[in-house]
């Protein structure tokens, strides 16, 4: 019988959900509760958007949206991908992990600027917002 872990590398062509990076990746438990292994409470992050989901503290909703844009955008899949394995190449600990594969090229004109991205983050955060406040009890 195979583990959990393993079965979802399967299911996600063992790559990230978010960037699809194939480098360092790491079980999410989507509800943050690591009690519960269930097939629906678990994906497949890099350790960089691993790192990043606990650093910035979004919401499900919230990255489910991410995700939802870059299955949209190829460009900013893979320009989470080239930042994401950069970073993480940075790591202290990265030479214990040998990256097998391509690096994305920094000056390729199918990446965004960081800026750009960061705009693309906050239009998405903005539309959550707005959404929250549509549906708020006091209906502000």
């Amino acid at each position: 019988m195979q583990n959990i872990f393993t079965g979802h590398l399967e299911v996600n062509h063992r790559r990230c959900v978010l960037c699809w990076s194939q480098y360092r990746l790491e079980r999410d438990h989507i509800n943050e509760s690591h009690g519960e292994k269930s097939p629906e409470n678990i994906r497949i992050l890099c350790k960089y958007h691993h790192s990043q989901k606990g650093i910035t503290k979004l919401g499900r909703d919230l990255f489910r949206q991410l995700i939802y844009e870059v299955d949209k955008d190829p460009k900013l899949r893979t320009t989470m991908r080239f930042y994401s394995e950069k970073r993480m190449l940075e790591y202290k600990d990265a030479s214990n992990f040998p990256f097998r594969g391509n690096v994305v090229n920094e000056d390729a004109s199918d990446l965004y600027k960081e800026n750009e991205v960061a705009a693309i983050i906050t239009r998405i955060v903005t539309e959550d917002t707005k959404q929250d406040l549509r549906h708020s009890p006091d209906g502000l």
